[in-house]
């Protein structure tokens, strides 16, 4: 299986003030903006890549990021998750 790169845009988003929601579908890689600082899983697991080391996340968990690092997240399963962003 050949894992599809998407933009940001062809996830359905919902923003409120500096915090965005993003679901993203099983099969599909996100690579997260380097201005992202606070990473948080609302629902699913997923595999997050960042700076080369893996972690797993649960829903309820949160991830802070370091300035400039090269993450990138994917669904553990194979259902969608969900997420979001500061």
């Amino acid at each position: 299986m050949t894992a599809q790169v998407a933009s940001i845009l062809e996830f359905h988003l919902k923003t409120t003030s500096q915090i965005t929601r993003i679901t993203l579908p099983h099969g599909r890689i996100f690579t997260v903006p380097t201005k992202v600082r606070l990473l948080t899983l609302v629902a699913g697991r997923a595999w997050l890549t960042m700076d080369g080391e893996d972690v797993i996340l649960c829903a309820g968990e949160c991830v802070t990021l370091n300035p400039n690092s090269k993450a990138i997240l994917s669904s553990l399963n194979k259902t969608d998750v969900q997420f979001e962003v500061a």
